[in-house]
C-alpha cells in the first residue's frame, strides 16, 4: 500500500480503502496501456465532441509527429478541413448505428506522407466521462497492401490489354470441372461465335467432321501431359457462317492436382488458314500439270505405287489421242493445247469419284487410276461413257474439230509385285493394241 507521505494534499481525506483502491486502479490502467501499446493495430477511443480520450502508442507512431499528443484534441487540430469533414461524416454515422460495427478505407496524411488505413468503429456507452456516447475505433496500415494491388492491377491490366490484342484465341480449360474460362476477343474475331457460348462442349463441336475427335480420349491424354510438354495440333474448325478455317492448336499444362496429373491447360489456337491455303496451291500445283491442270506423272506414280501396296485390285487406263500430230501441223500448237485441255475436261466429266487419279504423263499420252474394273457405281462400261465423251468435236470459235483417243487398259488383281513401271508398260501396250484394232483393250496381270 502506498505511504501518506506520497499522497497529494485532496487524498489525505481518503480511508486507506479507498487510497488501495485507487493504487489498485492506477497500476492496472498502467498495465492497459501496456497491452494496448503492443498490438500492432492502432487503437482510439473520441467522445461526441470528437475529441480523443485515449491512444495507444501504434496509433501515434501511424499518424502523428514524435512528441504530439493529441489526448484532449480533435481531428481538426492536426489534419487538413477535407479529412476532416469525411472522418466526422463517418463518426456520425457512427454514432447513429447505436453500437453498430462501421468498416472503411480512409486515405490520411501524416507526417510520412498519405496512408491508407483499414478502420473499424463502433459507438459505446462513455465511460471516461460519464455521459454521451464514445466512439471505440482501430486502424490497420494497408498502404503497402493497397501499393501492391496497385501494382497488380497494373499488371492484370497490361495482361488483359495483351490478352485481347493478341491475334491468337487464349483459354484456359478447367479439366476436374469440365469449365473454360472467359476466351479473348480473338475467339470472335476468327471464329464468329460469342466468348460466353465457348465451353468444353462448344469447343469440341465446332470442330470439323473431317476430324475424328474423341473428347474422353483427349481430355485423357491432357492429363498425362509432361511439365513443360505442349501438345500441338492442326484442326479445322466450323465458323459461324459455315465455312472452315485451319487452325494450330498448342496446349500446356497450367496447373496440377495433389495427384500429380494435370487439373487445367492453357489452349492458344493461331488461325493458319492462309497459310494452308497456300500450302495446299504449292502441293496441288507440284503434283499438277500446267497446262490441263490435271495430276503430272510424279504424282500419278506415286499413287500407282500405294495401289500396289495396298493389295486391291485396280485398273489402268493408258489414253493416246490419234493423230494428234497432224492437228499441232494443220491447226498450229495454240489449237492443240486447246484440244489437250479439253482432253483433260472429258476424262474429268467421266472420272468424277474422289478416289479417280487422272493424270497427264506428257505430250497427248492420258492415264487414269480407278479402284477395281471397268464398271461405274451404275454398272454402265467406263469404255461406253469414255467413246461418248469424244464424240462431242472440240468446238473453237472458227471451226469444230472432232478427234479420238486410243484406250488400252490393264487390270491388276493377282500380282502386286509387279512394279509401277511394269504396269505403265502393258497399259502402253495395250493402248497400241487397241489403236490398231480401233477398240478398247484390256490386259489382265
Amino acid at each position: 500500500m502506498p505511504s501518506n507521505s506520497r499522497l497529494r494534499p485532496y487524498d489525505r481525506n481518503l480511508s486507506e480503502n479507498d487510497r488501495y483502491n485507487l493504487s489498485l486502479l492506477a497500476n492496472s490502467h498502467t498495465t492497459l496501456q501496456k497491452i494496448f501499446d503492443i498490438i500492432p493495430a492502432g487503437l482510439y477511443i473520441k467522445n461526441e465532441a470528437g475529441q480523443y480520450l485515449f491512444m495507444n502508442e501504434t496509433i501515434k507512431q501511424m499518424l502523428f509527429p514524435p512528441g504530439v499528443s493529441m489526448i484532449g484534441k480533435t481531428d481538426e487540430d492536426i489534419f487538413p478541413d477535407s479529412v476532416v469533414k469525411k472522418i466526422r461524416r463517418r463518426d456520425l454515422d457512427v454514432f447513429k448505428s447505436h453500437g453498430g460495427e462501421h468498416s472503411a478505407t480512409e486515405k490520411i496524411p501524416t507526417s510520412k506522407g498519405d496512408k491508407y488505413f483499414l478502420t473499424k468503429k463502433r459507438s459505446l456507452p462513455n465511460i471516461f466521462e460519464g455521459k454521451g456516447d464514445m466512439i471505440v475505433g482501430n486502424a490497420s496500415d494497408i498502404t503497402e497492401l493497397k501499393r501492391a494491388q496497385g501494382e497488380l492491377d497494373k499488371a492484370n491490366n497490361f495482361l488483359r490489354k495483351i490478352n485481347q490484342l493478341t491475334p491468337h484465341v487464349i483459354f484456359l480449360f478447367d479439366l476436374n470441372r469440365n469449365f473454360i474460362y472467359q476466351t479473348n476477343l480473338a475467339f470472335e474475331k476468327i471464329f464468329g461465335y460469342k466468348g460466353e457460348d465457348l465451353t468444353p462442349e462448344f469447343w469440341m463441336s465446332i470442330i470439323s467432321n473431317k476430324v475424328r475427335f474423341d473428347k474422353k480420349n483427349f481430355v485423357s491424354r491432357l492429363r498425362q501431359l509432361e511439365k513443360g510438354e505442349v501438345m500441338i495440333k492442326e484442326l479445322q474448325y466450323i465458323k459461324s457462317n459455315g465455312s472452315k478455317v485451319w487452325t494450330k492448336n498448342s496446349i500446356t499444362p497450367f496447373d496440377y492436382d495433389e495427384c500429380g496429373e494435370v487439373s487445367s491447360v492453357m489452349v492458344s489456337i493461331e488461325n493458319i488458314h492462309q497459310v494452308k491455303v497456300l500450302q495446299e496451291r504449292f502441293r496441288r500445283k507440284s503434283h499438277s500439270d500446267h497446262l490441263t491442270k490435271l495430276y503430272n506423272r510424279r504424282y500419278f506414280i506415286r499413287n500407282l505405287r500405294s495401289s500396289l501396296t495396298k493389295k486391291k485390285p485396280f485398273t489402268l487406263l493408258f489414253v493416246d489421242l490419234n493423230d494428234f500430230k497432224s492437228i499441232n501441223d494443220s491447226y498450229g500448237h495454240d489449237v492443240g493445247d486447246k484440244v489437250l485441255i479439253d482432253t483433260a475436261k472429258k476424262l474429268r466429266s467421266v472420272f468424277r469419284r474422289e478416289t479417280d487419279v487422272v493424270a497427264r504423263l506428257g505430250g497427248d499420252e492420258f492415264v487414269v487410276l480407278i479402284n477395281g474394273g471397268l464398271q461405274d457405281s451404275s454398272n454402265e462400261p467406263i469404255p461406253k461413257k469414255i467413246r461418248a465423251q469424244f464424240l462431242i468435236p472440240y468446238e473453237s470459235e472458227d471451226f469444230s474439230l472432232g478427234y479420238k483417243p486410243s484406250v488400252g487398259a490393264v487390270l491388276v488383281e493377282h500380282d502386286y509385285n509387279i512394279t509401277p513401271e511394269n504396269v505403265l508398260q502393258k497399259a502402253d501396250q495395250a493402248m497400241y493394241k487397241a489403236k490398231k484394232l480401233n477398240d478398247l483393250q484390256v490386259i489382265s496381270v
